[in-house]
């Protein structure tokens, strides 16, 4: 019986101010603005500074969130980052989450089939619960796995204003889970006048798709939100190469919701609310033979999170207080199994109060405390009895950071951690970054930092197995980079080498969960994006990953050794874009029916196009799979076949 418990998330309340271990930067293209570079390029003609160097400029000037807390540019942060745009999602065509993510350097996926199926990322060969995620800086980690289910993660480019992606340990800004990094979506704030679209898309596996938005901003208050319903019927979950023919089907409806308000004294308010409401068909998992079809199988998942924040800010000090509330309900039923039934009602709750204060003119420090309360009931049915648990545990947190910018020459911060665990206690973790310019060219910029996650609830609680002694997983990382910028040729290429020593790995026995694994995750990432002319734009990732068992030196399950990324997007006419990508990786080790087993390397293509008819119309499709390439990413389960796909959008109001 395959179980797919999902992260949860409810409420987020936020208010602002200054001051499978053992088992088992993609950089944003230069033109991803195309448009905006375009435009650029024709204001500064006769200019002192060429266009070519103007959108580097502009690469450089992006700006992030997640890597320190505050904004900062890209270019003055010492951590590995990458950001996708929500113009690269939207020219991409991609309309799930782990769909982008992959394209990341230092990131692996893996899906157990179609539309809904569980889908879990590996950041830098770490675990899929050692990557934090979260939207808007809410956490949406489940607390009874401590991981994230990005199944369900639609992405709609017109409310996602960019996705960033920080590597390396994380765990001394933001706790447990963020021993591999941080993934966080930042969304998009209403502005201008109001507008409303539509978009309406159909395609293989009998496949419908409708998105309704409304943004906009009415003197100081702005305010943005869509709705969402995915039908599908799907391919089967269980491979159907390996005879078994029967579609699982899903129905999804996803929604989001924003209000943001802010006066020119500093003060700050603004509310959210988020979710997703899913009805899945999925198959079972047989011991002994994998994955196998059954059409009773059904599970229902409802997750949603909201919240409301205030704050103000000066000019030497800033203040954030933020509440969430985020929870989850997710029902399975498997009447021809053993277990006939599992449900799931997990809650989180956390209190974020982080200060801002400019020392000097170069020195800021950042520092706060966070509090959380994570809480589960599950419940599993079986043909003789019912087991659970119904637990709770409570987290503090407390961290300080230091950062220091030398006039846009180095940057450096240096901080800590330390959070209580209501069950095994308190724990530290420190971090160091830096970058500097060695040339206006070439830029160093690296990190080191510990990290570490608690048990989840499952762990502890889980009857029979759970295990109320144990301790936290950790890990020493570091990495070190070079970026290259060759502003005439509109290039730029990054290198990054890094490693990562994990400890006290919580695994799985006969008796229960037991603190005995250890690995240690070292490898090469590249990133580069290269816009020679107007019309064509070219990104591309690689990177090589040695991800292994301290013990036995096996390379851990699901994560290849090579794997790879190319995209290049053609820009033929006005108002019309073509892109192309190139998805391969190698073979990868995965835990079979009867032991170990090894997964063929394979590659794919996919392409998208878009058509700007009007101002107010547009034409969008894309194909998936071109070369119907025959592949999995886990063992047993099944993949999508060569698919197409048609929508058209229509965008009302506004300028």
């Amino acid at each position: 019986m395959k179980l797919r418990i999902t992260a949860i998330t409810l409420l987020a309340l936020s208010l602002c101010a200054t001051l499978p271990l053992r088992a088992g930067a993609q950089p944003a293209a230069l033109a991803a603005n195309q448009n905006a570079h375009r435009s650029q390029e024709a204001a500064s003609a006769g200019q002192e500074t060429s266009a070519a160097e103007q959108e580097q400029l502009r690469h450089e000037e992006k700006v992030v969130v997640t890597a320190d807390r505050i904004e900062e540019s890209v270019a003055n942060v010492g951590s590995a980052v990458s950001v996708i745009t929500s113009e690269e999602i939207d020219e991409s065509g991609a309309l799930w989450l782990i769909e982008v993510l992959e394209r990341t350097p230092g990131l692996s996926t893996a899906r157990s089939g179609g539309p809904g199926a569980a889908a879990t990322v590996f950041l830098r060969g770490t675990n899929s619960n050692h990557t934090l995620f979260m939207v808007d800086g809410v956490k949406l980690n489940s607390p009874t796995t401590g991981s994230y289910d990005f199944s369900h993660l639609q992405l709609a480019a017109d409310q996602i204003e960019r996705i960033e992606i920080v590597r390396g340990p994380q765990s001394p800004l933001y706790g447990s889970e963020a021993m591999g990094g941080v993934i966080n979506v930042i969304t998009k704030r209403g502005s201008g006048p109001a507008s409303w679209g539509i978009e309406a898309e159909g395609g293989s596996y009998d496949s419908g798709r409708i998105h309704t938005w409304v943004n906009g901003q009415a003197s100081a208050v702005r305010y943005a939100g869509s709705v969402s319903y995915l039908d599908t019927g799907g391919f089967s979950a269980a491979a159907e190469s390996r005879g078994n023919p029967e579609a699982d089907d899903l129905r999804n409806v996803s929604y989001s919701g924003r209000l943001d308000y802010s006066s020119t004294t500093g003060f700050s308010l603004d509310g959210f609310i988020r979710g997703f409401d899913s009805d899945l068909g999925f198959d079972d998992y047989v011991f002994g033979i994998g994955p196998a079809d059954n059409v009773n199988n059904r599970q229902t998942n409802q997750e949603i999170y909201a919240g409301a924040a205030v704050g103000y800010q000066s000019s030497h000090w800033t203040t954030r207080l933020a509440f969430s509330d985020s929870e989850a309900d997710l029902r399975t039923d498997t009447p021809d199994g053993f277990y006939t039934a599992f449900a799931l009602d997990a809650a989180v709750r956390e209190l974020d109060w982080q200060n801002e204060v400019v020392v000097t003119g170069s020195q800021t420090l950042i520092g706060g405390v966070e509090y959380r309360r994570e809480q589960a009931e599950v419940l599993s049915t079986s043909s003789f009895d019912e087991s659970g648990y119904n637990e709770r545990v409570d987290v503090v947190g407390l961290y300080l950071h230091d950062r220091i910018d030398m006039a846009d020459v180095a940057a450096f911060t240096l901080g800590g951690r330390y959070e209580d665990h209501s069950r095994f206690g308190g724990k530290w973790t420190f971090r160091a970054t830096g970058t500097g310019r060695l040339t206006p060219n070439l830029r160093l910029h690296g990190s080191a930092g510990s990290a570490f996650r608690s048990p989840a609830l499952n762990d502890l609680y889980f009857p029979i197995y759970g295990n109320l002694d144990l301790k936290p997983e950790e890990s020493i990382g570091v990495d070190l980079g070079v970026e290259m910028i060759m502003r005439q040729a509109r290039a730029r290429l990054d290198v990054t080498f890094f490693r990562n020593d994990i400890s006290e790995l919580i695994d799985f026995t006969f008796v229960g969960f037991q603190n005995l694994g250890a690995a240690l995750t070292q490898g090469l990432e590249i990133g580069g994006d290269w816009s020679p002319n107007e019309l064509i734009a070219l990104a591309g990732s690689y990177t090589f990953m040695d991800a292994a068992e301290k013990d036995s030196g096996e390379q851990l399950a699901r994560r290849p050794r090579h794997q790879g990324a190319v995209q290049v997007t053609f820009y033929p006419a006005e108002g019309l874009h073509v892109f192309t990508e190139l998805i391969a990786k190698g073979e990868r080790n995965d835990v079979g029916p009867s032991g170990p087993i090894a997964l063929d390397a394979y590659a794919l293509v996919n392409l998208a196009a878009g058509y700007q008819i009007s101002r107010r119309l547009a034409l969008k499709g894309r194909i998936d799979n071109l070369l119907d390439t025959e592949y999995e990413e886990v063992y047993g389960f099944g993949t999508a076949g060569l698919s197409g796909y048609l929508g058209l959008q229509v965008r009302l109001g506004g300028r």
